[in-house]
């Protein structure tokens, strides 16, 4: 790894403030109905320290609409739970996206993604409730989450 990444981010921040349960950057992301527009997404693994392979999920400000359409599946932070959110926003734990590691550092390295300070213990707690309750995760993957293997 390079000693600094993108706008000058050494390898011990990014591990420190990225590569941990609960990690948070923000990206501009193409969406297909939408258009580009900056999002903030969240690393769901339990050790993303050592795995490849990452679980990410993203927040929307379409709360009512991604709620009618994922019901408890779907957690919603306000910005005085995480201020780097500036509005309400809804976070659906149904599907989280996987990307390979060396993709977000390539992101990084390229200054496509700022990092944020990693969620609140008690935004991760009622993501990581949300996950265990949805049957649209993977055996594999929620092991990837909760750190225990699920039966």
């Amino acid at each position: 790894m390079p000693d600094h990444l993108g706008s000058r981010m050494p390898p011990s921040f990014v591990q420190k403030h990225l590569f941990v349960q609960g990690g948070a950057f923000r990206r501009n992301w193409e969406f297909k109905q939408e258009g580009i527009k900056w999002r903030h997404f969240f690393i769901l693994n339990k050790f993303p320290e050592i795995d490849d392979k990452l679980l990410i999920v993203t927040a929307t400000t379409k709360v009512e609409k991604t709620i009618r359409k994922f019901g408890p599946a779907v957690v919603v932070v306000r910005p005085s739970e995480y201020p780097s959110l500036e509005q309400e926003s809804a976070i659906n734990c149904a599907m989280p996206e996987e990307k390979a590691k060396q993709e977000i550092l390539d992101d990084i390295q390229r200054g496509h993604i700022h990092v944020h300070e990693p969620m609140p213990e008690s935004v991760l707690k009622k993501i990581l409730r949300a996950v265990e309750t949805v049957t649209t995760i993977t055996p594999k993957n929620k092991t990837l989450i909760l750190g225990r293997i699920e039966t």
